[in-house]
C-alpha cells in the first residue's frame, strides 16, 4: 500500500502528462492532473473516454500509432476539451496494470513548439509583406497543377499582373505608402480567385495569378477582366484616394510551354508587350513578342556598356537673357552616341534607364561633365553662364545626392553659383517636410533650383512659396498655344504675374518661333530656350556660337 501511495504520489505531482491507456481495447483508465490541465478535462470524464476520443485522426491511424508509440516517440495532434488542437509527443511503455495489458504514456506538450515550426514554414514560403504565396512556393504549386491539368487534359493559366506607374507612386508619396498600396491589392487579389487557385508575389509590384481547371481561353479572358474590375474603385492611401491600375500578361499550358521557367517567362513578355501598349490591359503572349523583348534586352545590355565605354555625349541648349538678347546659359542634354555613330535621343533611352536603375550613374556622369565643360568656358572668358542640369526622381531620392553635389563641384572647381538644378513636380509630391530639408542642403550648397515642365503635374502652386525654389520654367506645351489660343497665353500670362509675385525667374521653354519670342519679351519673361534661338549643339558648336556672339534680334529691337 505504502509503495501504490507513493507511485500515485510521484504520478500525480509530475509536470509530464502521463496516461494509463489499456491496449486491447484503448480505454483510458487513469490519467494525472498535468494530463487533465492539459486537456481541459476532469479526472471523472478522463476515465469515461478512449483514445479514440483525445487522438485527432482516424480509427485505423490510431491503432497503427499505438503500435509505433510503443517502439517510439510520435508527434501527434490531441483535441482539447473547446475543440482546439493540442501538439504533443507520445512516448510509451508496456507494463501490466490490474491484470491487464496496459500502455504507459508519457504526454509532453510541444505546441508552441509546433506553432512556431509551423511559422517559420509559413515565413519561408509566403512574401513578408502580403503574407501571398512567395516565388518558391508559386513554383512548387505550378509544377504540381501542371502535372495535374496534364492528366485531366485541360488548361492552365498564369497572369502575371504588374501594377502601372507604382515607380512614380513610390517616387512621389514613398515607399510606405508604397507598401500599403501592394497590401491592398493583394487583398482584392485574393478574394477574387477561388480557393483553389494561386495568388503569389513575386516581388515588387509583380504579382502572378495561377488559374486551373480552365475548359477554354474565353474562360481565361473573364477572369483576366473581372480582375482588372478590381481596380476601377480607388484605393485609399494615409487618407488620399489614388486610382492605380493594372497590366496582366497571361500564358496557357500547355500552348506556351511545360515547364514553369517557360510559362513565367512568356507571362512576363506578354505583360511588357501590354505596359508598351499603354497599360490597363491584359495580353495573351505570342512569338513576336520575344522579337521586341530581345530587342529591350540588347538595348539595356548596350546602354551599360555605353557608360562604361563613354559613348555618351553631352549637348547644350542655349538659354537667351531676353532683356539683352544675349546667351545667359545653357541646359545639359544627353545624347547616345552608339560605336556605329548612330545618334540615339533620350526618348528612347532615358525611360529604359529609369526603370532598370541606371538613371543613377547616367545622371551623376551628366551632372560631373557638365560642371566640368561650364567651368572650362567660364575659364576662356565666357562670363556669366549658368549651366542647367535636370534631376531625375531617382536622383532627387538618393541619400548621398548632396556629397555627390559638391563633390561635382569640388571636383570641377565650377562655382556653384553657375550650377542650376531642375526638378519636376511630381518629385515634390512626398512628406514636405524632407523635400522642404533636402532642398534646403542643397541650396546651402550655393546653387540656384529651377522647376521644370511648370504647370504639367500634380502639385498646387502653393508649394512654390514653402520651397527654396529660384526660377520656373513654362512647359513648351503651354508656350506653343500663346500666339493663336488665347486660353494658352492667358495660362503663361498667368504663370507669369504670379512667379513675378514671389520674384521667382521665369524661362519659357520651346520657343519655335518669332511670333512666341516677342509676345515673351513684351510680358517680361526672363529667358528663353528652344528652336527659334538654336537646337541642343555638342560642346564645341555651342563654344563656336558664343565666339560668334550671336544675339536674339527680337530682345535687341525691343530694348
Amino acid at each position: 500500500m505504502e509503495s501504490e501511495e507513493l507511485y500515485r504520489s510521484v504520478i500525480e505531482q509530475a509536470s509530464e502528462g502521463i496516461l494509463l491507456v489499456s491496449i486491447n481495447n484503448k480505454k483510458i483508465i487513469e490519467g494525472n492532473a498535468a494530463f487533465n490541465n492539459l486537456l481541459g478535462y476532469s479526472s471523472g470524464e478522463v476515465v469515461n473516454m478512449s483514445l479514440y476520443d483525445i487522438i485527432a485522426e482516424g480509427r485505423e491511424t490510431i491503432d497503427l500509432e499505438v503500435d509505433r508509440i510503443l517502439r517510439e516517440k510520435r508527434d501527434i495532434r490531441l483535441y482539447h476539451r473547446d475543440g482546439s488542437y493540442v501538439y504533443a509527443e507520445l512516448s510509451a511503455n508496456s507494463i501490466t496494470y490490474n491484470d491487464q495489458d496496459t500502455m504507459c504514456l508519457v504526454v509532453h506538450d510541444i505546441t508552441e513548439r509546433k506553432r512556431f515550426e509551423e511559422q517559420l514554414m509559413f515565413q519561408a514560403n509566403h512574401d513578408s509583406l502580403t503574407g501571398l504565396a512567395n516565388k518558391g512556393l508559386l513554383e512548387d504549386r505550378l509544377s504540381q497543377a501542371t502535372a495535374y491539368q496534364k492528366r485531366k487534359n485541360n488548361i492552365l493559366a498564369i497572369m502575371l499582373l504588374d501594377l502601372d506607374r507604382f515607380k512614380v507612386i513610390n517616387d512621389t508619396l514613398g515607399h510606405p505608402a508604397g507598401d500599403i498600396l501592394l497590401q491592398a491589392v493583394a487583398e482584392r487579389l485574393k478574394v477574387s480567385v477561388r480557393s483553389y487557385d494561386t495568388v503569389a508575389r513575386l516581388g515588387g509590384d509583380e504579382f502572378v495569378i495561377v488559374v486551373t481547371d480552365v475548359l477554354n481561353t474565353n474562360d481565361v479572358i473573364t477572369i483576366a477582366k473581372n480582375i482588372l474590375n478590381l481596380f476601377t474603385t480607388p484605393f485609399t492611401l494615409n487618407g488620399q484616394e489614388l486610382f492605380v491600375t493594372a497590366s496582366i500578361g497571361i500564358s496557357v499550358y500547355p500552348f506556351d510551354g511545360d515547364s514553369v521557367e517557360h510559362l513565367l517567362m512568356k507571362a512576363d513578355t506578354a505583360m511588357y508587350h501590354c505596359k508598351g501598349q499603354g497599360g490597363n490591359n491584359y495580353q495573351f503572349f505570342a512569338e513576336d513578342m520575344n522579337i521586341k523583348v530581345r530587342d529591350r534586352l540588347t538595348l539595356e545590355t548596350s546602354l551599360r556598356k555605353a557608360i562604361d565605354q563613354e559613348e555618351l555625349i553631352l549637348y547644350y541648349q542655349p538659354k537667351v537673357d531676353l532683356t539683352t538678347g544675349r546667351i545667359c546659359g545653357m541646359e545639359a542634354l544627353i545624347r547616345w552616341r552608339r560605336a556605329d555613330g548612330k545618334l540615339v535621343l533620350p526618348a528612347e533611352f532615358i525611360p529604359l534607364a529609369e526603370e532598370t536603375g541606371l538613371i543613377i550613374p547616367i545622371g551623376e556622369w551628366v551632372l560631373r561633365n557638365a560642371c566640368r565643360d561650364t567651368r572650362r568656358l567660364l575659364d576662356k572668358g565666357y562670363s556669366g553662364l549658368r549651366v542647367s542640369v535636370n534631376l531625375s526622381g531617382r536622383q532627387f531620392a538618393q541619400q548621398n545626392l548632396v556629397e555627390m553635389l559638391k563633390d561635382a563641384l569640388t571636383e570641377s572647381g565650377l562655382d556653384p553659383g553657375h550650377l542650376e538644378l531642375e526638378l519636376t513636380e511630381s518629385v515634390l509630391m512626398k512628406d514636405e517636410e524632407g523635400i522642404i530639408k533636402k532642398l534646403c542642403a542643397m541650396k546651402e550648397t550655393g546653387v540656384m533650383l529651377s522647376i521644370d515642365d511648370f504647370g504639367t503635374g500634380y502639385s498646387s502652386l502653393s508649394y512654390l512659396k514653402r520651397f527654396p525654389i529660384d526660377e520656373i520654367k513654362i512647359d513648351r506645351s503651354f508656350v506653343q498655344d500663346i500666339t493663336n489660343n488665347p486660353d494658352g497665353a492667358a495660362i503663361v500670362n498667368a504663370i507669369l504675374a504670379m512667379a513675378h509675385t514671389l520674384k521667382l525667374r521665369v524661362v519659357a521653354e520651346g520657343v519655335e518661333t518669332m511670333e512666341q519670342a516677342m509676345f515673351l519679351v513684351e510680358h517680361r519673361c526672363e529667358e528663353m530656350q528652344g528652336y527659334y534661338f538654336s537646337p541642343p549643339l555638342p560642346l564645341e558648336a555651342f563654344e563656336e556660337m558664343l565666339r560668334s556672339g550671336k544675339q536674339l534680334t527680337v530682345a535687341s529691337q525691343h530694348i
